[in-house]
């Protein structure tokens, strides 16, 4: 199969694997009459392969003059398959993005979440390959549009379609507002229970979607996932957040490759909660690009700050330096941040954030 980009504008000079955990791992097969689960490994490894498949589709890894290089990332790639009856259903779902590299330090440029999925009555293991080739070309495709046409955006998902299709497969119940109606909101005061689609319906505390969806819970509380009543299937999308009526949760894809949704510790101008990011650096692309690197489960570590700005919507990894500029206007706190032997302390962090939201409550 080849990948036809005859205006093609770039080539790909490197392939990084941003995922988390054992990395030649990239999902579940079926084995044997009883599809008895197991494993599926990449043998080569995902950077060697997906290398190796764009210069067999004469993408050429090389030099070519006039066309711009980029790195690509893979920030997801899970392959999974399962029978009903008389047909076997095969599924890969892929997350890509693509970056230019300025002097070591990546730009975010395009970002794309696929799936393929289909079904036969043989066995589709050995079709794996196609759906990835098929995911890869697409996300290519789509690339080469957003970068020669000035009406394309920056990000597809097939997620988010397929999510809104969802909506009626689930049955989940979506709340409509009166916005003639105007709600004193205070991002202090408690949201109401629901899914929360962007930053913009959590400020007027007005969840898309409001019922037959049920989260369940890390043992501390800390983090949860959302599964749809009516399947037990766990929800995906581009998701804000969501709110328990008690606890506010924010999705952990705005900051991260990783998709579950982890409890707010301050709400204010500035919310501020713990994860454990690896490689973090600034979220200047909001939801759309994530971390170049991969979130670490159970790492042992205390936890990254992280946080956003609701006056912009920027995401941070919050680093000293990040500290000391969001500080920078007291003087009084910047010199007691600096100061303090444990600034480097993600909830060091958070309480000079819960001291700096008193001093600057939003509007």
């Amino acid at each position: 199969m080849q990948i036809k980009l005859p205006l093609r504008s770039f080539f790909i000079n490197k392939v990084i694997d941003g995922r988390s955990g054992d990395t030649s791992r990239i999902g579940i097969v079926q084995k044997g009459l009883a599809n008895r689960k197991v494993e599926a490994l990449m043998e080569k490894g995902v950077v060697s392969s997906f290398s190796t498949l764009i210069n067999l589709n004469y993408l050429d890894i090389q030099f070519e003059e006039k066309q711009e290089p980029l790195v690509l990332e893979i920030k997801e790639l899970e392959i999974s398959e399962w029978t009903t009856f008389s047909k076997e259903t095969g599924r890969l779902e892929m997350t890509v993005a693509f970056y230019r590299n300025r002097n070591n330090v990546f730009e975010p440029v395009f970002a794309a979440e696929l799936i393929e999925e289909n079904s036969s009555g043989l066995d589709v293991t050995a079709s794996h390959s196609n759906r990835i080739k098929r995911g890869l070309e697409k996300s290519l495709i789509k690339l080469q549009e957003f970068l020669t046409e000035s009406n394309h955006p920056s990000f597809y998902s097939d997620v988010e379609g397929e999510f809104q299709n969802n909506i009626k497969k689930f049955d989940l119940k979506v709340q409509t507002y009166d916005n003639s109606i105007k709600e004193k909101i205070s991002l202090n005061s408690p949201h109401r229970f629901g899914i929360y689609l962007s930053l913009e319906e959590f400020k007027k505390n007005q969840p898309k979607i409001v019922g037959n969806f049920k989260p369940e819970y890390s043992d501390d509380k800390s983090t949860a996932k959302l599964y749809a009543i009516s399947t037990n299937k766990v929800l995906k999308g581009r998701f804000f957040g969501f709110s328990d009526g008690g606890k506010v949760y924010i999705y952990s894809q705005n900051y991260s490759p990783s998709r579950r949704f982890v409890s707010v510790s301050e709400m204010g101008t500035i919310m501020a909660w713990k994860d454990n990011v690896y490689d973090s650096r600034d979220m200047t692309n909001q939801a759309l690009f994530g971390v170049v690197g991969m979130a670490i489960a159970n790492s042992g570590r205390d936890g990254d700050c992280i946080t956003l700005d609701t006056r912009t919507g920027i995401f941070k990894v919050m680093q000293p330096r990040d500290m000391e500029i969001l500080l920078s206007s007291d003087k009084d706190l910047f010199d007691r941040y600096i100061s303090n032997e444990k600034r480097k302390n993600s909830n060091t962090m958070i309480d000079f954030i819960r001291d700096y939201n008193k001093k600057n409550p939003l509007d």
